[in-house]
């Protein structure tokens, strides 16, 4: 009987788990998405009251975006180590 969370191997059709293990494989590039999309809104809802807390705050987010990209890159170069 297979349970949940575990691959049935076909070929011996036994019950012995396969569990994967966690992994950063693939959240590089969906990950960078989502910290430009959370900068870009982020810069909408500073503009709505100006000043110039916000102006900075904006012009601080492209290298945020920058570092976070860099570190999802790091995530996923480290992952077969």
């Amino acid at each position: 009987m297979a349970r949940s969370g575990v691959i049935w191997d076909q070929k011996t059709q036994s019950d012995e788990a396969l569990v994967p293990d966690p992994s950063n494989a693939g959240v590089a590039d969906p990950g960078y998405s989502i910290a430009i999309a959370f900068c870009q809104v982020i810069a909408v809802l500073l503009a709505t009251k100006p000043n110039f807390e916000a102006l900075v705050i904006t012009k601080i987010l492209p290298e945020l975006v920058r570092e976070i990209g860099e570190a999802f890159l790091r995530a996923r170069e480290n992952r077969d180590v």
